[in-house]
């Protein structure tokens, strides 16, 4: 039997849905040896059972010592992270906290005190490999133990859009374009999910305004409201480039297809991608009149999906690297 141990601070959340608790749950259906416990106590007698402890997002000095004691106890220590935290926009709500130099140097010791750290891009790993050698690229994926993807696209007309108050300055790079293809389309629905989004409403004709729904409840309502497009605007900035494309995933999930930035991790089959606001007009509104476009790439992407990002199929990247964990450390 190998027993992991995964930390994470918010177990409830999509983070920890998409990259510990909700995956790693998962192993077992690859390999019945293995067994995955939340922990949070780090002490001998809550380790003592542990063969490795898989760390979501470390990056205070709580985490510091707790990867500290684990490894003083002779378990390897695993981090996931899936984000750049180091080029962090200023309009990032979360950039004066991670501008701090303590912060930075706790994610820094984190990283470099690790065994093994898995992100969720290419990009990422080239950030972070000046302080780890040992870096494993396993990328979000969808969790087709849980969830169904839809076979068909879907012909509702409503364009849908989904984040948090992070991403204000993403909409704001295409909103001229949102706000154009809202009042030419007006037979079309615009969804918004997500909160603090006051400085669209004078600006978007037919728009609708979700607030944000956990996990679960969130991919009910996507499921039942099928949009037939699902838009991704983002600054074109380094922070950005290191995202990971879960946008395109979901959109999937509903029936929708995707318009998104002209970055590595959006030229995937079926995905229009765009360099300008103009650009991104222009992606829409064809995807908008052309029903066998979509139709094509709708199942370009779904084939994409199935072959690439299922969570059954992805998961065995993990278990490569518990393979390497527990018969050799050195890659």
């Amino acid at each position: 039997m190998i027993k992991i141990k995964i930390c994470t601070q918010n177990p409830d959340g999509a983070c920890s849905y998409y990259r510990s608790i909700g995956v790693f749950s998962k192993l077992h259906k690859l390999n019945s040896e293995i067994v995955v416990e939340i922990i949070s106590n780090f002490e001998w007698s809550t380790l003592s059972d542990t063969d490795i402890v898989v760390f979501e997002r470390p990056r205070d000095e709580s985490m510091v010592k707790a990867i500290e004691f684990t490894q003083n106890f002779g378990i390897p220590v695993w981090i996931d992270i899936d984000d750049d935290f180091f080029n962090i926009p200023k309009y990032n709500p979360s950039y004066t906290h991670f501008e701090k130099k303590e912060v930075r140097r706790s994610i820094e010791t984190c990283i470099a005190y690790a065994d093994v750290v898995s992100v969720t891009t290419n990009a990422l790993k080239e950030q972070y490999l000046k302080y780890n050698k040992n870096i494993f690229v396993v990328e979000n994926a969808f969790n087709d133990y849980n969830f169904s993807l839809s076979t068909q696209p879907s012909e509702n007309n409503i364009v849908n859009w989904r984040g948090s108050v992070t991403h204000r300055n993403d909409i704001l790079s295409c909103i001229e374009s949102i706000s154009k293809l809202s009042i030419n389309h007006l037979d079309y629905g615009f969804n918004f999910i997500g909160s603090d989004l006051w400085f669209i409403e004078d600006r978007v004709k037919n728009l609708s305004i979700k607030s944000p729904l956990t996990l679960v409840p969130y991919m009910q309502y996507i499921k039942f409201l099928q949009p037939q497009i699902q838009i991704n605007p983002l600054e074109f900035n380094v922070f950005n480039e290191s995202k990971s494309n879960i946008n395109f995933i979901e959109g999937i999930y509903a029936g929708a297809v995707c318009v998104a930035p002209d970055m590595p991790e959006w030229n995937k089959p079926g995905i229009e991608i765009y360099r300008t606001p103009e650009e991104f007009y222009e992606k829409v509104d064809m995807l908008i009149k052309d029903k066998k476009k979509r139709i094509k790439n709708f199942y370009q992407s779904l084939d994409y999906i199935n072959e690439n990002l299922l969570l059954s199929r992805l998961n065995k990247k993990r278990l490569d690297v518990i393979e390497f964990l527990c018969n050799d450390k050195s890659i």
